[in-house]
């Protein structure tokens, strides 16, 4: 046991969603004997930053386009400010973790437009990805579903391996 290395894992959490449930899964795995673990959240909204906890890593991007903001559910601004810093984004997977999980709560515009940005430069990266998605509950409508979906299409060619977990089931 004192032989093996432990394993490096960087858990990034995309947009509001993402970056809540990576603030509320720092809190709660504490000690990890097998496992080096960083916290990141990354989103377009400073202020949603600010309110996570200590543990996590800040990373904020689009902000020529966003102005520190959210993007208002749009997805394809979520998408275009994650394109526009895409060296930044880079550095964010540069750093020779063992595993790289991306996590979204799909459906909105900064966690949907950005994560499919996110796992296609890791994967072009040749790193090992885990995507973890929350989709819609269903009282939000077929339209949010529907744009998760297309975005969890998008994206299943980029990761190594991913999980869905309707927010139905989440609690």
């Amino acid at each position: 046991e004192d032989s093996a290395r432990k394993v490096r894992i960087k858990i990034i959490g995309i947009g509001g969603g993402g970056g809540n449930i990576v603030s509320e899964l720092s809190k709660k795995l504490k000690d990890f004997s097998s496992a080096k673990v960083d916290f990141v959240a990354a989103n377009t909204d400073i202020q949603a930053l600010e309110a996570l906890n200590k543990k996590v890593k800040k990373f904020s991007f689009g902000q020529k386009l966003t102005s520190g903001l959210g993007t208002g559910r749009d997805v394809a601004i979520g998408e275009k400010a994650a394109k526009d810093d895409l060296e930044r984004i880079k550095s964010l997977f540069t750093d020779n973790k063992d595993l790289y999980i991306i996590v979204s709560s799909l459906g909105g515009g900064t966690g949907t437009g950005a994560s499919p940005v996110f796992a296609k430069i890791a994967s072009q990266m040749n790193l090992m990805t885990l995507g973890i998605f929350t989709l819609p509950f269903s009282f939000e409508g077929k339209k949010k579903a529907e744009v998760a979906r297309n975005a969890l299409e998008e994206m299943k060619s980029y990761l190594n391996a991913y999980m869905v977990i309707p927010n139905e089931k989440i609690f």
